[in-house]
């Protein structure tokens, strides 16, 4: 099932223990979708709090060893069980903005079912790995886009190990191998070093914050709209939160400051688009998500 975790404000009755969330005035809140969940339910318990079961910066501990070694001296108990965990997967993560469900996190229960993109017929495959920093990568296949879930940070080997079994689960998953590996151009990203070795016709270097916008227009605007002048005025947009290629698009700017800029007016509205977040009263982007 889908049950995603939902950013939810916190009401002002609120009996949840401040230390929840210290400092914010939201909580993510998500349904029992597990046999466990419902088994924990039907004894003496009205809620859980949960959390991730991974040391800061970690993947998810995936095996009882590994659960007893990074995370011993954190908890004090373990339920464990003999079932192997194959893939690692957090829960998708979304909140409701202007009445919309928009992703923060797209991941357990809508991965691995793809996005449509506009793509020529036998288009290669294109693996875009992802950044360094709260990673996901994505693979084009015919004119579908195969979004990862979540992998997080890749800073350590762990992570690295995390993002390459990762993708090749998702390769065999889905019957690809990529053509073309698209990179962020930081030369010293793990998984700019990582793509390089893989075994692929080419190799394309994108510059961070052009790929946070052309994969925020890549479903509102033609391919040939999404180069040469964008590069022009990339560094006016800020505040992305996300990976390369697919992306989490969260800002707010107003429409003047594109203009200011000189953001053709068509590109302004189908990045107002893309976010679906637009503000008719004044003007202003919100937060939102699309690929």
């Amino acid at each position: 099932p889908q049950a995603p975790i939902v950013v939810l404000q916190k009401r002002p009755d609120c009996m949840l223990p401040e230390g929840l969330a210290p400092g914010l005035t939201t909580l993510g809140v998500m349904m029992p979708y597990t046999p466990l969940h419902l088994l924990l339910f039907s004894g003496f318990f009205d809620c859980l709090v949960m959390t991730s079961g991974n040391y800061t910066d970690l993947p998810l501990a995936i095996d009882n060893d590994a659960a007893l070694h990074e995370l011993g001296r954190i908890a004090d108990f373990f339920l464990i069980h003999n079932r192997e965990i194959v893939n690692r997967c957090d829960d998708s993560l979304i909140r409701v903005i202007d009445g919309e469900a928009g992703f923060l996190r797209r991941s357990r229960g809508d991965v691995p079912y793809p996005i449509s993109v506009k793509r020529e017929d036998n288009s290669p495959v294109i693996l875009g790995i992802g950044g360094e920093m709260k990673n996901n990568f994505c693979l084009l296949k015919d004119d579908m886009a195969f979004i990862s879930q979540y992998i997080g940070e890749i800073d350590t080997l762990e992570g690295e190990k995390n993002l390459r079994t990762s993708l090749l689960n998702l390769q065999e998953l889905i019957g690809v191998v990529p053509e073309i590996v698209a990179y962020d151009a930081h030369p010293d990203y793990a998984s700019s070093k990582m793509a390089r070795e893989i075994d692929a016709k080419a190799y394309i270097a994108v510059q961070h914050h052009h790929a946070h916008l052309a994969s925020c227009m890549a479903p509102v605007m033609a391919p040939t709209a999404i180069s040469g002048d964008l590069r022009s005025w990339q560094a006016i947009i800020s505040g992305f939160v996300a990976s390369f290629t697919s992306i989490t698009f969260r800002f707010r700017a107003e429409r003047s400051q594109f203009a200011n800029h000189g953001v053709p007016p068509a590109a302004i509205s189908s990045i107002a688009s893309a976010t679906r977040g637009i503000n008719t009263e004044d003007g202003s982007l919100k937060t939102g998500m699309w690929l």
